[in-house]
């Protein structure tokens, strides 16, 4: 494969569904704009699905360094109105399986690397050991 031919998307968000609309590596590292590919999402609460957006905003994680340097993700995500009147839920944001979760700040796939450095190292050394990644977690994050 002809490496010009590489795109960030199957570099670094391969079989996840997003699509990398700019990527940008600057003083703090690298900056990676993503939006969610699927028409609808489906409310947590119910089940069942919805393509009427209420509301967009954008999620600022952080992800996985790459070549040393700290990469930020800012995610355009959009709010829908659950499709069912009867559904405690009236709003909900989608989710991108495998790289979001509700109300987090880094990617599953951060997230899981250190819990695992945290579970190895034990308390304030796995709180400490990831600033050179440019990933800052407190000892109650670990």
């Amino acid at each position: 494969m002809n490496y010009d031919e590489i795109s960030w998307q199957d570099v670094l968000f391969k079989g996840f569904e997003v699509l990398v609309t700019t990527a940008v590596h600057g003083a703090c590292g690298m900056v990676v704009r993503l939006s969610g590919r699927r028409d609808a999402g489906s409310c947590p609460a119910c089940g069942r699905a919805s393509a009427r957006v209420h509301d967009r905003y954008e999620r600022r994680l952080q992800d996985l360094p790459v070549a040393g340097h700290a990469v930020r993700i800012l995610l355009s995500v959009r709010r829908f109105v659950c499709a069912d009147g009867s559904c405690p839920q009236r709003t909900f944001v989608e989710q991108i399986p495998g790289l979001t979760s509700p109300y987090a700040r880094c990617t599953d796939r951060l997230g899981a690397v250190l819990d695992r450095i945290a579970l190895a190292l034990a308390g304030r050394a796995g709180a400490r050991w990831p600033t050179p990644w440019g990933s800052r977690r407190g000892g109650w994050d670990c």
